[in-house]
């Protein structure tokens, strides 16, 4: 089947391009010119990039759209061609027919959780997978697959996966979701959709009300009450480790090159969901070991004597999260943050909460918008409302602003947005080459 996917640099649309390509799809796609790091991810999958007004309709069996274009113009084309077409969740929704699936939600850590499950299904059970790191996979002859649900405008409430895990549940995407209450209510919507099971974070509140509702529910947590508990937690240079009980018995050491109380929840609920299919937690504790990490989140590199990190955090508590774990494993090293926001509202609406988290750096620096990003609130502002004194500074990518940043000797370079950076870590790397 000849399918073509519109705005396929879209993290997840690149990623179930490459998983339909493996399943033996004629697959290729359009978007814009404007440069996003997937598009290398999908080159060297073999799929063809061309421009939207290089469509050729009649060419195609079906098409899918990413979320910001199936109000397009491209889409109605096709639709006037009489070709079918579904919006990205649409199709995602379609899978759950062919395989055993598990849809993976939460406000924070969907794409690492994700690969943990898929990578550590993968020693016992063929299991493909569609992440938000821009990169996907069909194992042949697989029955099981493990992908990203987004919350974003409800979209995973198209998904009736046979088991659907949530990490944690905190207010976000505030251009859509009217308050909290909305927030949440469609987390509880999408508890209720399993059709089998659910793995939650019990040491949340929310979890309580679904607790109500639901049977087959797996917790996870550092409290008494989880299926699935961690104790003893170790974090340090070396990464994490922790007792594994379930059931109030111990099971075995977990251990992981990572850092961070978030990753001891993650891994908690990876654990926790491939147990329902894999009986030998030895098996799966073995394998998490081994996890090497997504795309986009905190993704090291060494340069000379200094450490640069490239991290999606894009939300207050994620950006704590990431500079509290870099102080547990670089406790020698100053830490210089680097954040772009993405939407006006988001900023807006957290911007105490922004500037806070940020303070946890030794200096940290604001990049504006993205000249892409829409101004979604109505009030006029620029990112140079979460500047702090000289804590916090705007950095006008200027000659100047990048020789200040390159100055610093013996440092952390944590970059974290939503958007991609490097061009930004690349440039402070050619400044300290000079």
């Amino acid at each position: 089947m000849k399918i073509h996917l519109i705005g396929v640099k879209g993290s997840g649309m690149s990623s179930l391009a490459q998983f339909l390509k493996d399943m033996g799809h004629d697959v290729d796609g359009s978007d814009k010119g404007v440069y996003i790091f997937t598009q290398d991810i999908l080159k060297k999958a073999g799929i063809n990039i061309i421009n939207f007004d290089e469509i050729k309709y009649n060419d195609y069996d079906i098409f899918i759209a990413g979320h910001d274009f199936i109000n397009s113009d491209y889409v109605f084309k096709a639709l006037e061609s009489e070709k079918i077409v579904y919006e990205y969740n649409e199709y995602l929704a379609k899978l759950n027919e062919q395989f055993v699936t598990i849809a993976v939600s939460g406000t924070h850590g969907k794409t690492t959780t994700t690969k943990i499950i898929a990578d550590i299904m993968n020693t016992t059970l063929k299991t493909s997978y569609v992440i938000g790191d821009g990169e996907g996979k069909y194992i042949n002859a697989s029955n099981y697959l493990v992908y990203e649900a987004c919350e974003y405008k409800r979209h995973y409430l198209s998904y009736f996966a046979d088991t659907h895990v949530i990490l944690n549940v905190e207010f976000d995407h505030v251009d859509y979701f009217v308050d909290e209450e909305d927030y949440n209510d469609a987390f509880f919507e999408f508890a209720s959709n399993a059709k089998y099971n659910l793995v939650i974070n019990g040491d949340e509140k929310f979890s309580q009300k679904v607790k109500d509702i639901r049977k087959n529910i797996i917790t996870f947590g550092l409290e008494d009450c989880n299926t699935f508990q961690a104790k003893n937690i170790v974090d340090d240079e070396q990464g994490l480790k922790y007792d594994l009980y379930i059931n109030s018995k111990f099971k075995g050491v977990v251990k992981i090159r990572r850092n961070g109380l978030f990753m001891v929840y993650n891994t908690l609920a990876a654990l926790a969901t491939a147990s329902i299919y894999i009986s030998d937690i030895d098996v799966l504790i073995k394998a998490i070991s081994n996890f090497s990490g997504v795309n986009r989140r905190w993704v090291e590199t060494l340069i000379d004597d200094e450490v640069y990190i490239d991290d999606y955090a894009h939300h207050p508590s994620e950006i704590k999260a990431v500079l509290n774990a870099l102080r547990t494993k670089y406790k020698k090293r100053k830490i210089i943050a680097v954040f772009r926001p993405d939407r006006h509202s988001r900023i807006l609406k957290f911007k105490d909460e922004f500037i806070e988290a940020l303070t946890n750096a030794d200096q940290a620096y604001v990049v504006n918008f993205p000249p892409t990003s829409k101004n979604d609130t109505h009030i006029d502002f620029d990112a140079r409302i979460l500047c702090d004194g000289n804590k916090i500074k705007f950095f006008d990518e200027t000659n100047e602003s990048y020789q200040e940043i390159a100055s610093f000797n013996h440092v952390v370079y944590v970059f974290m947005s939503s958007k991609d950076l490097s061009f930004i870590a690349n440039k402070i790397k050619s400044k300290r080459m000079e």
